[in-house]
């Protein structure tokens, strides 16, 4: 018999019970790879054969019962990568055992060179195996991050869209009239309906009193309804990332909206403030903006402060004339 190249496994002494074992785990081996193609090809096949279905639940079967055909041919690959390792070990123990018996080599060469060469097989196809999942999981992986930047923009836009909305209900609030507003209105309604009365004397009376109380009343109004509109702001200002020329003049505009003549009042003060800043030139904005350009949002809250707050008789004759 020819010399071929012999490994040099660990040594053993069950020469028999080794080959009985080694022809058997061969055989286990073909076994399962040979259903493990079964499998594979009727995976592939009721796959392709399967009709696409637009229900849900149906859609949800189909996944889970492709997830559990794929967990079992791994499960039955990874069963054959051990006895195929069971395998050699054994083939390397039984040809270490009968390195030095002629006859038993002579008579079982073939068969151990058959059984080597499914072996090799055996784990070339394993090797070859894991790189597709590895493929396939690095695929998945890229999927999986599309999938959560997909989902990341998604928030962001209806993060974007809650805060415009909270915005919007912002300035409808803030456009809405106070409390105090509201019970002058219900002040001078009542007043209206007494008015309706025909006692002459209850209407001089009415006329004489009544008139300035609720004057009084609303004008006291306004100004704390334009403290709360300034708090709001300055709440905002904190936040903001426009100028403070832009801010002021969105102020102003914002005020002049709710209540024409405090924005009027409140726009000369600022400007009286900004010019005594600058004695020596005389300052001619030719719009809002304009003026805007020269104020801080720390001359707006001072201005407030001073007029709204310390001493209010300047505004009370302005929004009473």
């Amino acid at each position: 018999m020819s010399t071929r190249p012999r490994s040099v496994p660990p040594a053993s002494t069950d020469r028999v019970t080794r080959s009985h074992a080694a022809a058997a785990a061969a055989a286990a081996a073909a076994a399962t790879a040979s259903s493990s193609s079964s499998l594979i090809a009727v995976h592939r096949s009721s796959t392709i054969t399967a009709p696409k279905s637009t229900s849900t639940d149906a859609s949800r079967l189909a996944a889970q019962a492709d997830a559990l055909a794929k967990m079992t041919l791994e499960m039955n690959l990874r069963s054959v990568g051990k006895q195929a390792d069971r395998l050699e070990r054994d083939l390397r123990t039984l040809v270490q055992a009968t390195a030095r018996d002629a006859a038993f080599r002579a008579q079982h060469e073939t068969r151990l060179q058959d059984l080597w060469k499914e072996i090799l097989a055996v784990k070339a196809h394993l090797a070859a195996a894991g790189d597709r999942d590895d493929a396939a999981r690095g695929l998945a992986d890229e999927a999986c991050r599309s999938e959560a930047r997909r989902l990341a923009e998604e928030m962001r836009g209806e993060m974007a869209g809650v805060k415009e909305m909270v915005k919007g209900l912002r300035t409808a609030l803030s456009e809405m009239p106070s409390a105090e507003q509201m019970q002058a209105a219900l002040s001078q309604s009542s007043v209206d309906t007494q008015d309706s009365y025909p006692n002459t004397q209850r209407k001089t009376n009415h006329h004489q009193q009544q008139p300035r109380s609720a004057s009084k009343q609303s004008i006291h109004a306004r100004i704390q309804d334009a403290l709360r509109s300034t708090r709001r702001w300055h709440r905002d200002h904190k936040t903001t990332r426009l100028s403070d020329a832009a801010f002021c003049a969105a102020y102003l505009r914002q005020q002049s909206k709710r209540d024409a003549p405090m924005a009027v009042f409140l726009q000369r003060a600022v400007q009286r403030r900004v010019q005594a800043r600058s004695p020596g030139r005389a300052l001619r904005p030719r719009s809002l903006d304009d003026l805007c350009r020269l104020v801080l949002w720390a001359d707006v809250e001072a201005v407030v402060e001073d007029v709204l707050l310390r001493d209010t008789t300047d505004v009370e004759e302005a929004l009473r004339g």
